[in-house]
């Protein structure tokens, strides 16, 4: 039976209680968050950070590797132009430089006649005159009607009249008169009728 008494003694209440209360010198631990701060900066986890600046690296490498092994294989592929002489690209692009050239050459006629036009205070000149109903000519301004416009060579001798008709690939003219023993001349010049 000591045991029992033994059990109850250390389970009794009144001690537990005393033995698990503060002492009266001692006081309870106060909250400090500057070291609950310097704790957490110590407990920090590298790992996730880690995890993704490594993944960013590897992404960059295996790109810059790709981009590498597509470069080298491009350059090593031979490409044979008898292969493609069937198609005449030879042709093609000797056509495509003469055109050019003649491009270029419009380009100085038509800097060449604004010129001179400029010159003479002229809208427009004459450039084939060979088909007296279908004459080719230079107009610098937009023709919407038929007008009918007087022609003159060098300093103002007049040649005659023309009539100017637009149509939709430019405007053409056809002659109305000419004085006589005279011919309408590439170069013959006019001013369109002021609005």
């Amino acid at each position: 039976m000591d045991h029992r008494n033994q059990m109850k003694k250390i389970l009794s209440s009144k001690e537990f209680l005393l033995q698990n209360s503060l002492a009266e010198d001692e006081k309870p631990a106060i909250y400090s968050l500057e070291a609950e701060f310097a704790k957490a900066k110590k407990n920090r986890d590298y790992k996730p950070l880690l995890v993704f600046w490594g993944f960013v690296i590897l992404m960059v490498g295996l790109t810059l590797g790709t981009v590498r092994f597509l470069e080298r294989q491009s350059k090593q592929i031979n490409i044979d132009i008898s292969d493609f002489e069937d198609l005449r690209l030879k042709e093609a692009l000797s056509e495509a430089e003469e055109l050019r050239g003649a491009n270029e050459d419009l380009e100085g006629y038509h800097y060449a006649l604004k010129t001179m036009l400029k010159g003479k205070k002229a809208d427009g000149c004459v450039i084939d005159p060979r088909q007296a109903d279908n004459i080719i000519v230079f107009v610098n301004e937009e023709v919407t009607s038929e007008i009918e416009v007087k022609l003159y060579r060098g300093n103002n001798q007049y040649v005659g009249k023309i009539r100017l008709v637009p149509n939709e690939n430019g405007v053409w003219a056809e002659t109305v008169e000419t004085v006589k023993k005279q011919r309408i001349r590439p170069l013959d010049w006019f001013r369109l009728p002021k609005p």
